[in-house]
């Protein structure tokens, strides 16, 4: 009982949460609101995927190559950064990987990311209403 409470505690970084908070921050004011929007969304489908399905390796990869990986994601400036502070880091000069098995971790930057996105999708539609 002792181990597992003491575990649990540990599971997510110190500072990790506010060093993503920080880094979205930064992509939000250096990108208008639809990249922002494409690229939150982007980053909820890849952490999505390795919480569904945390065995599977291809869920793992960012391929930087990829069409829509550019478009959604890597139109963003500062998503990089971002990414590598959620854990992910360069295989090659194409690929970013992500390794942490830590499924706690990678809910909680979901979270904050699916909040972000929300708290913008919600000021459109506040701004909708108004005009």
């Amino acid at each position: 009982q002792k181990y597992r409470r003491i575990s649990e505690r540990k599971m997510v970084s110190p500072g990790q949460e506010e060093q993503v908070q920080e880094k979205l921050s930064e992509i939000l004011i250096n990108n208008d609101d639809q990249v922002n929007l494409q690229c939150l969304s982007t980053l909820c489908t890849l952490l999505s995927n390795i919480l569904k399905k945390p065995q599977e390796e291809k869920f793992r990869f960012v391929k930087k190559s990829n069409p829509g990986i550019q478009k959604k994601l890597l139109a963003a400036k500062g998503v990089e950064e971002l990414l590598k502070t959620m854990g992910y880091f360069e295989v090659s000069p194409e690929m970013l990987k992500i390794e942490s098995n830590n499924l706690k971790e990678i809910n909680q930057n979901l979270k904050i990311i699916r909040e972000t996105k929300e708290s913008i999708e919600d000021q459109y539609l506040t701004e909708e209403k108004i005009s």
